[in-house]
């Protein structure tokens, strides 16, 4: 039988422990700019190189594979492609690298971009640009170029956004590039916001937009040992005048009835032995005590609460006063309203009888120039309605004699009955036939009564 030849896999390990992608070292300072280290039996290579590879795929889990999602045969494929692929800044093979821009043909290690001002995004795809095609911001700073400086380290910087500056969206003021990616990694996701204005969302938004990375963990000093350990420490000492523990102020026993250290429910600063404090349990069968500070804090609390209460109650009572007046004032008006409107009907009344006098009295005048001595007048009084109605003047009409015409004295009397006329008058005039050769002027008087007397 032929020998059947084996076939050795190649292994892209370098002695130094150095990436299999960029061929930069693997150590602590370099995963702070390339990413953590991943590590197989055949290669080991910093985990963003892997990501911006445009031949490789992150098919599984992140944060439960040990190669972050990546399969070692599809590292092995990537890295075999990239062997034939020369750096456009470098010279060197390997270059897995390339620009989004589809008409674009650059291909670079990640090293190499990162020092060519490439722009690489940590999110969605994962896009890498060239400096020719990456995007720029359009916003105008709100610093002057004279006094112009970053809020993170507090030095100096030219406030356009250009590669090295970034301008925040919120508030769109300068920072630098290097001090805000430190910032994000020191912040994580949860706590990295504007240092300005405390914006978060659309400043993390543009943030990767240009290129930060902001890693999904916990604030860096969450992170450390017995950071908050000040936090658990129990005050335990009796702060009596006069301390009757035979064993010291500090010692503390729990559930002893007289020696343990019960401490101010309030503040908590502070502790007495429960035999030195004169304690006694309340009714959920525990020991309440509280320190001389915070019972005249409670106090002027207290009193200041009782005042503001007396203030509020007055000012109730006023304003129920007031509302009670108002209701009062209200329905008097009410009531008063139908008393003033007959005062008002029975004064227009008196005014319209006034007038209606005067002008009957001018009507009596004038018929008294037309008449002469010899009035020839017919009243015709309708007693049915008890009314009389003035005459008007006939200083166009011929009068007439008739010998039913009231004699002076019934003139008289009607005068002395003091009819009040009114201003109507409408006046017939009737012929008498050519052979009596008179006129005869019939007048028919209709007053109101509004218009009599009484």
């Amino acid at each position: 039988m032929p020998a059947t030849r084996s076939r050795r896999k190649t292994v892209f390990r370098s002695r130094a422990q150095q990436c299999s992608f960029c061929h930069e070292p693997v150590d602590e300072d370099c995963c702070t700019l390339y990413g953590e280290a991943v590590q197989a039996k055949t290669f080991v290579g910093h985990y963003f190189c892997m990501l911006f590879s445009c031949g490789l795929n992150q098919n599984g889990d992140p944060d439960e594979d040990s190669l972050r999602g990546f399969s070692e045969k599809d590292v092995l494929q990537e890295l075999k492609r990239g062997s034939r692929l020369r750096c456009s800044y470098c010279k060197g093979y390997g270059a897995t690298v390339g620009c989004s821009r589809k008409t674009c043909n650059r291909k670079f290690h990640l090293p190499c971009g990162m020092k060519r001002d490439c722009l690489f995004q940590y999110y969605d795809e994962f896009g890498a640009w060239c400096p020719d095609h990456r995007p720029r911001q359009n916003l105008v700073p709100s610093q002057n170029s004279t006094d112009a400086t970053c809020l993170i380290c507090m030095n100096s910087l030219d406030p356009r956004p250009s590669v090295n500056i970034i301008l925040t969206p919120c508030c769109r003021q300068s920072l630098h590039r290097k001090c805000v990616q430190e910032q994000a990694s020191s912040a994580g996701c949860h706590f990295f916001k504007c240092c300005h204005c405390a914006n978060k969302e659309s400043f993390q938004q543009e943030m990767l937009v240009c290129g930060i990375y902001i890693p999904e963990k916990d604030a860096a000093w969450e992170q450390e040992p017995n950071a908050y350990s000040d936090l658990l420490y129990v005050y335990k000492q009796c702060d009596a005048a006069r301390c009757m523990c035979p064993k010291g102020k500090s010692y503390s026993k729990n559930n002893d009835p007289n020696w343990e250290v019960v401490r101010c429910h309030v503040c908590g600063s502070k502790g007495v032995h429960v035999a030195c404090g004169n304690l006694r349990r309340d009714s959920a069968d525990n020991h309440q005590w509280m320190c001389t500070e915070c019972r005249a804090v409670v106090a002027s609390l207290a009193s200041k609460r009782l005042g503001e209460q007396l203030l509020k109650s007055e000012a109730d009572r006023v304003q129920s006063t007031t509302e009670l007046c108002r209701v009062t004032r209200s329905q008097a008006e009410h009531s008063l309203a139908p008393k003033k409107r007959r005062v008002d009907e029975q004064a227009e009344r008196s005014s319209i009888y006034d007038e209606c006098n005067e002008e009957g009295k001018e009507e009596e005048a004038l018929l008294g120039r037309s008449l002469g001595a010899k009035d020839d007048m017919l009243y015709s009084v309708h007693r049915r309605k008890s009314t009389v109605t003035a005459l008007p003047r006939l200083d166009n009409v011929q009068l007439g004699y008739s010998s039913d015409v009231p004699s002076q004295s019934t003139r008289a009397r009607l005068q002395q009955r003091n009819v009040k006329p009114c201003a109507t008058v409408r006046a017939m005039v009737a012929s008498v036939p050519p052979e009596n050769s008179e006129s005869k002027v019939i007048l028919s008087i209709s007053n109101k009564e509004d218009c009599l007397p009484g």
